[in-house]
């Protein structure tokens, strides 16, 4: 039986009231492709949870965020240069966000006299 999507545009309503970055006409367009991909109402519910939990994060929230981490990175002496590498994980060679993410920790490392090796893109893993 398909899923009636008319009864969730109340908590489709509140979810974007609550997740202001939904509301423009690609965001909504995306949304409504992913509630279209789910099975049942189980796990549309599901997806109202998750994405109601999100957190778009400010600059100073990036920022701060990057900085403790490479802090800790720094001042673990179990983190080594031997011994860890900081990379991307991703599903496929095509480069994505993941790769994006590990700019901030080798500046933030070379800043604060760290010397791990961080890497953006991995070709190939397997042995």
């Amino acid at each position: 039986m398909p899923i009636d999507f008319r009864k969730f545009d109340n908590e489709k309503i509140t979810l974007i009231k609550k997740q202001d970055w939904l509301n423009c006409r690609k965001q909504l367009e995306a949304l409504d492709n992913l509630f279209a991909e789910c099975a049942n109402e189980e796990e549309v519910g599901m997806l109202f949870k998750i994405i109601s939990n999100f957190t778009c994060a400010d600059e100073d929230a990036f920022w701060g965020f990057y900085s403790d981490q490479a802090s800790k990175i720094i001042s673990d002496e179990t983190i080594t240069v031997t011994n860890c590498i900081i990379g991307p994980t991703t599903y496929d060679d095509d480069p994505d966000s993941s790769q994006h993410v590990c700019n901030p920790f080798r500046n933030l490392l070379k800043r604060n006299g760290g010397n791990h090796v961080v890497k953006n893109h991995f070709t190939d893993l397997t042995p």
